[in-house]
């Protein structure tokens, strides 16, 4: 019976031809070169022995770092998540005085974006990268991350009740926002 450490290294081993690892060795050199910090010099000089010699069970170490890719469906459901919570805050800027007391005192406020689970959530991941790198989202607090799971699955039942109510470009309603409210 094979060890599960080793199916786990078997899985991690990628398979390079000669035109790819001469492509990788330049490439490596040439960062290598370019590079003003001694820890990445070493690394890449690291990665091309290991190319050059052809350790193939050490290849993993060029893609350890790389994410799985994410499919577009979370990345689509991410941004109909934050843009129903975009939505829900202009619609509550819009009540007036006595509408916006009666949301403040609901007893569970689900209608506040409280973050994705950063452990646990692929969305957690899209919205770091769109908040920090590319500067979108800015009204989302810098403290995104809930540390629940359960989150994400009250925001899909919330986005299917949203995408039911919302019809027009009109903001929501007091008894549409407690609807929404309601999980």
């Amino acid at each position: 019976m094979t060890h599960p450490f080793f199916l786990l290294i078997l899985k991690k081993i990628m398979n390079l031809t000669k035109y790819q690892r001469i492509n990788l060795i330049n490439q490596y050199t040439i960062l290598s070169k370019l590079s003003d910090d001694s820890r990445d010099k070493k690394y890449y000089e690291y990665l091309n022995e290991i190319l050059y010699s052809g350790y193939v069970g050490l290849y993993y170490e060029m893609t350890d770092n790389l994410g799985d890719e994410v499919p577009k469906e979370i990345y689509q459901e991410t941004i109909e998540i934050l843009n129903m919570f975009r939505w829900i805050s202009k619609s509550i800027d819009e009540l007036n005085d006595k509408e916006k007391e009666i949301i403040n005192n609901l007893e569970y406020n689900n209608l506040k974006f409280s973050g994705f689970d950063a452990n646990n959530d692929t969305h957690y991941n899209i919205l770091y990268t769109m908040k920090t790198q590319f500067g979108k989202w800015e009204e989302i607090d810098k403290n995104f991350n809930s540390h629940s799971e359960i989150n994400l699955i009250n925001y899909i039942i919330q986005l299917n009740r949203y995408k039911k109510i919302k019809k027009s470009s009109e903001v929501l309603s007091i008894t549409q926002l407690i609807e929404l409210n309601e999980i």
